[in-house]
């Protein structure tokens, strides 16, 4: 029979597992168009299961990878989820004319 292996905690309080986090974070939501934003924001006020279907459909695969190495709890995909969700309320959008533009991020 095959041992199990015994996947570490990630420790989103240390640099190494806030840069896992934010690199997740990052990579889920760049290719992102400011349509897609938009929309999101809108499905936000209305459709709250909805909206956050689709916001987890973005990150859900990355994390699964995380998962791979690391276990991953409730608080961690919480965290991840409210983190995206600040960035799509807060994140500016300036102008009209890039609306089909992929948006790339970065969390200094």
């Amino acid at each position: 029979m095959k041992q199990m292996q015994t996947k570490k905690v990630l420790n989103v309080h240390s640099e190494q597992g806030s840069k896992l986090i934010f690199n997740l974070i990052e990579n889920a939501l760049t290719g992102i168009t400011v349509n897609e934003l938009i929309e999101l924001r809108k499905l936000s006020t209305v459709d709250s299961y909805q909206y956050y279907n689709k916001v987890k459909l973005k990150y859900i695969g990355l994390l699964g990878t995380l998962g791979s190495n690391y276990k991953i709890t409730q608080e961690i995909e919480e965290m991840v989820f409210f983190f995206m969700h600040d960035i799509i309320k807060k994140a500016t959008i300036r102008d009209d004319e890039y609306r089909d533009k992929q948006l790339e991020f970065k969390i200094a």
